[in-house]
């Protein structure tokens, strides 16, 4: 009805641009309202898992194509073994990889680039998003999958989250019988979704 009614307003007006905010804001509910819903039922080791075979390595090379048109200032570099395979529910392993794009792109430095990696290695596939971050903060590695964590430069920034997409991450790794891991240098980020080969 919102969306409607801001076609039906005067161009520019304030009750259109108050109209729009509304929208927004119910936009921003009904997506924490789902994240809290994947949340609350992997706690209660409910979640939903629509496994199926992928292929891994053309699911990720197309997410990344689709991706260089979310923010052209970002540049995007990748790294995309072929022919990787796995039993993996394509959705979630989609939200994954949108989570992991929203948060090395809100936390990007001023270089403004992002790497994709995904590889085959020791039994495990690893699909890592690498980017560049100005700040890190000290409690990062030890809070980053903390429910509603969000470091100070969030506030600063004025980054949009909620802080819940790390863990929501993490949850749709387990379910996957996989893991997520971070590391950091002083000027760089590396959270890396570790899965299991296809048996």
């Amino acid at each position: 009805n919102a969306e409607e009614m801001i076609t039906e307003l005067p161009m520019g007006s304030e009750t259109q641009i108050r109209m729009r905010v509304i929208a927004d804001q119910v936009d921003r509910l009904i997506d924490i309202s789902a994240k809290l819903l994947l949340l609350s039922q992997a706690d209660a080791n409910s979640i939903k898992v629509q496994l199926e075979s992928l292929d891994l390595s053309q699911l990720v090379w197309n997410w990344t194509q689709d991706a260089r048109s979310f923010d052209e200032r970002i540049e995007i570099k990748h790294s995309i073994e072929p022919h990787i395979s796995c039993q993996g529910d394509r959705l979630l392993l989609l939200q994954v990889m949108q989570n992991l794009y929203t948060n090395a792109i809100n936390y990007n430095s001023d270089e403004a680039w992002l790497r994709i990696t995904l590889k085959q290695q020791a039994g495990e596939l690893l699909l890592c998003f690498e980017n560049p971050s100005e700040v890190i903060p000290a409690d990062f590695l030890d809070r980053a999958f903390d429910r509603f964590y969000r470091g100070p430069e969030a506030l600063s920034k004025g980054i949009k989250g909620y802080g819940l997409g790390l863990s929501l991450c993490q949850e749709i790794a387990k379910v996957h019988g996989g893991s997520i891991t971070i590391n950091t240098a002083h000027d760089r980020v590396w959270i890396t979704l570790i899965l299991p080969t296809t048996t």
